[in-house]
């Protein structure tokens, strides 16, 4: 065999092995994305009902005083866990987590936004009703008075 064709079948051979390498490790990194998500980590829909009474929660402490804003803060975070009947760890470690998934992520965000957007509503058309009802009452009471 000339020195040409060994070399051609070196190259080839190394060639082939580099692309079993290759493979192997595509293969790998395809299936990290497919692990389960572990245990204590809270699934999206759990999380995004959480993130919703975290936000009002933060909108809340936000019109609060400067010097008090970290204790109410501590106290609302403590009772939101109460309430979700989980561990402030989980709560982290499952914010932790999800950031490692931006798209995973970005579908909770959605949710727990339209979850928001479904309580804005709820609300501004309880504070309608009432307003509705405040003025029909004036209507009816000045109705009643004397002339």
């Amino acid at each position: 065999m000339t020195k040409a064709k060994v070399m051609l079948i070196r190259t080839i051979t190394n060639v082939k092995k580099l692309g079993v390498i290759l493979f192997i490790l595509l293969l790998g990194a395809c299936g990290k994305g497919e692990q389960e998500t572990p245990a204590h980590i809270l699934s999206g829909d759990i999380l995004s009902e959480i993130l919703v009474d975290v936000h009002i929660a933060e909108a809340s402490i936000q019109t609060q005083k400067l010097a008090v804003r970290d204790s109410i803060a501590k106290s609302l975070y403590s009772h939101l866990f109460r309430i979700h009947q989980i561990q402030e760890k989980d709560f982290y470690d499952s914010m932790e987590y999800y950031g490692g998934y931006p798209k995973k992520l970005q579908k909770i965000y959605a949710k727990t936004t339209e979850k928001l957007k479904e309580k804005e509503e709820a609300l501004k058309k309880k504070r309608d009703s009432n307003i509705n009802k405040e003025n029909k009452d004036r209507k009816g009471q000045k109705n009643k008075a004397p002339h």
